[in-house]
Formats: C-alpha cells, sequence, structure tokens
C-alpha cells in the first residue's frame, strides 16, 4: 500500500471514530438534573429516574391512532381515560393499557321537560378537553365546543348536564361557557376552568363562587384612565384579568393544586378550604431558550401521589418536575425529543398508586408509561417518612440516597431537617451547609445559640453581673482619675 493511500485510510478511520464518539456522547432520556435557581441556575446531573415502561401509540385496526389528546385521568382501580379530543372520543384503557372501551357518542339524553336546554342536545361529542371519573365509574367530561359538561355512566348513557350558570356575580366574565378542565370534590360541587377562571357548580347547576382568583397587579395607568376617563370610555378600556389557570386537581387531602401563569407568585399553588395558597410562593420551572427565543415556564398539569409529592408538566421544555409538599426541587426529567422518555408537546399527565407517570403527547399522539428507579423510589419513600414524622427512618433513606449521588442536595437537607427535628443543632448545621442552604444554617444556628444560652443560664447571668461591676468599677474610676486631674491643675 503506498504511503498515500496508508495516509488517507488513517484520515478515515480517525474521522469515522470521532463522529461515534460525538454521537455517543449526546444524552438521550435519561439526562436527569436537579437545579438551584439562588445566585443564577446551577445544575446537577442525578441518576435516571424513570425509565420508560410502555408506550400507547396504535389502538389497533378498529380504532386506530389517537389524535389531538388533551387529558387523562386514572381510578382508583387504575383503569385509564383519555380525552381523544381530535377524535371527538373518550378512550378507556385496562390497567395494562390494552383498550377496554371506546365511547363515540351518548344515549337517553334526558327530555326536555326536565330542562328545556335538554332540546336538540347532540349526542356525539366536540373536542372534549377534560375528564373526571368518580367512584362509580361514572364520568364527568369537559364538551368544550359543544358549551356543555356531562355526566355519563361507563357505557355512554347521559345521566345528566352542566351549562353556563346564571349568576348576576357572572356578568364580569366572558359569555362563552368552553370548560376545558374539570374536577368533581367530596361533597359533589363541579370545578372547572372557564376562560382565565376556576370556578365551582353545585349539583343544581348553581353558580358557586370562582376559587382563590389571582391578583391583579396595580397599574398606574389604569388608576389615572378611571379617574379622568368618561364611563364610555372606561367601559371600552381593558380590564386587566389575574394570571389565568391551566390545570388543576383535587387531592385526596381536599386540597386543590394548580398550575398557573403567575410568574410572580408561582406557577404552582396548594389551595385551600378558603381559597388560599399554602405553597411557597416562588418562582417555579426553568425557562425555554432556543437560539432567538426565550420563553417563561408554561405548565399544562399537575398531579399529586401519595407521598405528598407534586408533578408539574411543562410544555416548551418538556420537563415534568418534582417538588416536595414543602416546594424543593426533588428532581427533572423528560424534554422535547424523539426518543423514548422524551416529548413532542405534552399536553396531560397522571400518577398511579405505584408512582408510575403517565404522559399525554398531543403531537406524537401517543401516551408514555414511566416507571421510577430504585433511585426514585428511595427518595419519594424518605420524602413520605418525614412528612409522617418518622425522622430516623427518613436519615437512614437519605444516607443511602447520598451513597448513589453524593451531589444530591436534596438529600444533604433531608438529613439536616432530620438532625434538626432531633435536636441536633451542630449537626443540622453541618447538613445545611453542605446542602448550600443559608436560611436553614441561620434557623438551626438560632436554635444553638439559644440551647447554649438555657442550658448556661447561671452562668451567662454571673458573667453578666460581672460585667457590670467591672464596667462601673472602671467608670468610678475614671471619674476620681478625672477629679484628680481638675484639682491638680
Amino acid at each position: 500500500m503506498s504511503k498515500k493511500r496508508l495516509k488517507f485510510a488513517k484520515i478515515t478511520l480517525f474521522s469515522i471514530l470521532s463522529i461515534v464518539l460525538i454521537f455517543t456522547s449526546i444524552p438521550v432520556a435519561n439526562a436527569d438534573f436537579i437545579f438551584k435557581l439562588e445566585g443564577g441556575v446551577r445544575r446537577a446531573n442525578i441518576p435516571q429516574q424513570y425509565t420508560v415502561q410502555n408506550i400507547v401509540n396504535d389502538l389497533g385496526e378498529e380504532y386506530g391512532f389517537m389524535n389531538l389528546p388533551e387529558d387523562i385521568f386514572i381510578d382508583k382501580k387504575g383503569f385509564i381515560y383519555i380525552c381523544d379530543t381530535g377524535n371527538n372520543r373518550i378512550i378507556v384503557l385496562n390497567p395494562d393499557c390494552t383498550v377496554k372501551n371506546v365511547i363515540t357518542e351518548i344515549y337517553d339524553i334526558p327530555s326536555e321537560e326536565v330542562d328545556p336546554r335538554y332540546k336538540d342536545q347532540p349526542t356525539t361529542f366536540n373536542q372534549p378537553s377534560g375528564i373526571y371519573v368518580d367512584e362509580y365509574g361514572d364520568m364527568f367530561i369537559a364538551d368544550t365546543m359543544n358549551e356543555r359538561i356531562l355526566h355519563i355512566e361507563p357505557d355512554g348513557k347521559c345521566i345528566e348536564m352542566f351549562w353556563d350558570p346564571e349568576s348576576q356575580l357572572l356578568y364580569s366574565i366572558v359569555s362563552e361557557f368552553k370548560p376545558t378542565k374539570l374536577y368533581v370534590n367530596n361533597t359533589g360541587y363541579i370545578y372547572l376552568i372557564k376562560r382565565h377562571d376556576l370556578m365551582s357548580l353545585d349539583a343544581d347547576n348553581e353558580f358557586r363562587g370562582l376559587t382563590a382568583s389571582g391578583v391583579v397587579d396595580f397599574s398606574i395607568t389604569q388608576l389615572f384612565a378611571r379617574l379622568f376617563y368618561t364611563k364610555t370610555q372606561r367601559d371600552k378600556m381593558f380590564k386587566p384579568a389575574p394570571p389565568a389557570f391551566t390545570n388543576f386537581i383535587i387531592h385526596d387531602d381536599g386540597l386543590i393544586y394548580a398550575t398557573t401563569l403567575d410568574q410572580k407568585r408561582g406557577e404552582i399553588k396548594r389551595i385551600n378550604w378558603v381559597g388560599e395558597n399554602t405553597y411557597p410562593q416562588k418562582k417555579y420551572g426553568l425557562q425555554a431558550r432556543t437560539i432567538d427565543t426565550i420563553r417563561d415556564p408554561y405548565f399544562v398539569d399537575v398531579a399529586v401521589d401519595q407521598a405528598g409529592i407534586i408533578y408539574a408538566l411543562e410544555k416548551y421544555n418538556g420537563y415534568i418536575y418534582r417538588y416536595d409538599p414543602e416546594g424543593n426541587i426533588l428532581g427533572v426529567f423528560g424534554g422535547i425529543g424523539d426518543v423514548k422518555g422524551r416529548f413532542k408537546e405534552p399536553s396531560s399527565m397522571a400518577v398511579d398508586s405505584y408512582g408510575n407517570v403517565y404522559v399525554l403527547d398531543k403531537t406524537a399522539n401517543n401516551l408514555q408509561v414511566l416507571q421510577p428507579t430504585g433511585f426514585t423510589l428511595k427518595v419519594t419513600a424518605a420524602v413520605e417518612m418525614y412528612q409522617q414524622g418518622l425522622y430516623e427512618e427518613s436519615f437512614d433513606l437519605w444516607k443511602e440516597v447520598l451513597d448513589v449521588a453524593g451531589n444530591y442536595y436534596v438529600a444533604h437537607k433531608g438529613i439536616a431537617k432530620a438532625y434538626y427535628k432531633k435536636g441536633l443543632w451542630i449537626e443540622a448545621m453541618d447538613a445545611y451547609e453542605k446542602a448550600g442552604d443559608a436560611a436553614g444554617y441561620s434557623t438551626a444556628f438560632n436554635e444553638y445559640r439559644h440551647e447554649i444560652f438555657r442550658n448556661n443560664f447561671v452562668l451567662v447571668i454571673l458573667c453578666g453581673i460581672a460585667i457590670i461591676v467591672v464596667v462601673v468599677w472602671i467608670l468610678s474610676r475614671l471619674n476620681w482619675f478625672s477629679e484628680d486631674v481638675v484639682d491638680y491643675y
């Protein structure tokens, strides 16, 4: 072989090896991470949190593919309900993700004698985008473009319908009734998102109020306009609206967990029975950055597991965020892409009793089922034990987590909180320092300082008295010395 050919072969081989190394180094679906926002975003890679257990794509020859699915719900028995919005149907899957039933129309609609609005009601769906299923298998469906809420039996028999309620309190809200997401609480009230508001109806279709409407920020322009404009001009003014709700659920604890567009007071909210947000008011999620755009997080769904851990699904990055009940980030997974474990345009999410995460993709028209890894199960168990007051058990689990991921600062924080609950202030301070939690360190230090004072109270008092005596003696000597000086001169 000539020297020229040998050189060419070496260059070709080197190029091929370089390409292989580059492509094999590209992170794929298991590029999970955790981040801190203090002082700018700082990321740290962590072990893979979920693996893809199943992908539901083709439903078979009879039912074909989903089309723009918008909502998913999992009942207590593990059955999966999907609003197949683009196909105007409801899909019911067995726990193993095989098809159980597909509902394309309803029957036995009540007569107009019950309510005149039942007259000429369509028997088919029109872009249904929200579903809730009760303990009996009855479905409540937000039949969006038909401007109604349906209550039907598992086979499609219509029990009742709900429409836009008549109330003077709703005059300020847009007249179109196009419900999207909905849920039913244990008292039978239907909660739904209408435009940007979260409102509720009772079983008689009566308006029961708006829930936790967001705060409209003060505007000096609006103030001056209201002072100097005429009534006609004021009526034509744009009326500022509070940040919109994008999705919500009502958890077993009776609290409403919601995602909003509230960038100032927190995109994730936990609303109690009096309408107050009890979740930390701070920035959640990460901005989506491309070459020419920067977008704030847009959360499209929320779920809560049995440990009280909150899952928030974000649209632009395709990430799923896990937060503990105190608002601490536990991990981020998912992302935008064509590989397993990533999504094109995620639209809805649910978590079953085993901690499996189900994600609908309205562009890929599929459902991905993600199963937690051993790392995630340890983290979840540690959070749950801490919330139950089992601090020693949670301490041991956090130690196991650190054995796997030494840079997982949440474990250090969990250990610090366990030490704090046991009154071990020095150990808590050390763990908070490793977690980079200045506020936690300060709190533990204050407790440590108070403990020293309590344990040495008598000594502190005696030292205080001694200091006072010394100061008085010094002042008296200075006074005596000054008088002698004056007499001398």
